[in-house]
């Protein structure tokens, strides 16, 4: 319930926002404690976010929209060049004034050089360009491969379980 319900209302519109450091914290802090209150495990039970997300199935909310956001990029670069959303994610300004203000342009750019570094680091022999996104599966599964190696390895007890005082798995 808390995937198909909250995920949908929280995210609405996620592809295009530009998100900080500070927002995607604020984002993170409150999908955890959604989660949190959901199952019932509160934080005197001293459960680790991390192990929350594995044993939930789920990933944090920052990392869901950055995921949107890279599905929705791959579908706009697909249309035909003609299209206004296509023509307006290409194009190259001309004497563009560097703003110290991220937009959702500049977090694409940015975001892609670090996928860049990732994707050549992991196979040196292909080049990581724009398009790799005409093949919707093989594009999914290149930004899925670089979300995977940004995350950090987690060492998760086997043993973990939800509290006493929260739900059971026949609840859920």
């Amino acid at each position: 319930m808390l995937k198909a319900f909250f995920i949908g209302i929280a995210t609405y519109g996620c592809e295009t926002w530009t998100l900080t450091d500070t927002n995607k914290k604020k984002l993170n802090t409150w999908w955890m404690k959604q989660i949190r209150k959901c199952f019932g495990i509160t934080k005197k039970e001293r459960k680790r976010n991390i192990e929350l997300l594995a044993f939930f199935e789920t990933q944090l909310l920052s990392d869901i929209v950055e995921q949107r956001r890279w599905n929705y990029y791959g579908h706009i670069y697909r249309y035909p060049t003609e299209r206004w959303a296509k023509f307006m994610l290409t194009a190259k300004l001309e004497n563009q004034k560097a703003g110290r203000f991220l937009n959702w342009r500049k977090q694409i750019e940015m975001t892609k050089d670090e996928a860049k570094r990732l994707f050549e680091e992991r196979s040196p022999v292909q080049n990581f360009t724009d398009d790799l996104a005409l093949d919707k599966k093989s594009w999914a599964k290149i930004i899925k491969d670089v979300q995977v190696q940004r995350a950090a390895p987690i060492d998760i007890p086997d043993d973990l379980s939800v509290a006493e005082g929260g739900q059971s798995d026949s609840d859920v």
